[in-house]
């Protein structure tokens, strides 16, 4: 084997591991993608190598005690595990949206009870809210329809919030871990 052979297959072999390592970073920076051009999350490519034979030309002319004049990569092939599920509340996924709606929500609705105590309009219905006392007989202003109607707001905030709670448990369970099998706390 002479040093221009040596050379050509060397060159052959850094071209494929070139190759390789792009793929290994394009790897490593996505890593975290949970979004594709495609759909779905990125998945993790393999690259595969075979060795070059020497063509028919070349064993006529006496080269027979290499049979292998290079490197080349044959295929690059995708993961086609199931992505790996994990809790993450900072993952983008969890709904931060809907977290901050539901915090939004709640702050106006503690403004929107606590408020009119400051105007003289603080709820004259007691405590409780039991139906007579709710009542046009006994409470004649507005006093106690702002009590509600807060109360159906800091309702909606506590239904988004559950909402937000039960699709992070889904959606990010740890993987193999069924509803069944999930730990109470």
């Amino acid at each position: 084997m002479d040093i221009l052979n040596t050379f050509k297959i060397s060159g052959s072999a850094m071209r494929a591991q070139s190759q390789r390592l792009d793929t290994i970073s394009s790897n490593l920076a996505n890593i975290e993608t949970t979004s594709t051009p495609e759909g779905g999350p990125y998945k993790k490519k393999s690259v595969y190598f075979q060795s070059t034979p020497m063509s028919f030309q070349e064993q006529l002319d006496g080269n027979l005690r290499n049979s292998t004049q290079g490197v080349k990569v044959t295929k690059m092939i995708e993961d086609q595990t199931a992505p790996r599920k994990a809790y993450n509340p900072s993952h983008p996924d969890a709904n931060a949206d809907v977290n901050a709606f539901s915090y939004w929500v709640y702050l106006f609705g503690g403004i929107f009870i606590t408020v009119p105590i400051f105007f003289a309009v603080a709820p004259d219905g007691g405590w409780f809210g039991y139906t007579p006392l709710t009542t046009r007989a006994y409470s004649p202003g507005i006093n106690i329809d702002f009590w509600v109607i807060g109360l159906q707001i800091l309702g909606v905030s506590s239904l988004a919030a559950a909402f937000n709670f039960a699709t992070t448990i889904i959606n990010l369970r740890a993987p193999g871990m069924s509803l069944m099998r999930m730990p109470m706390f």
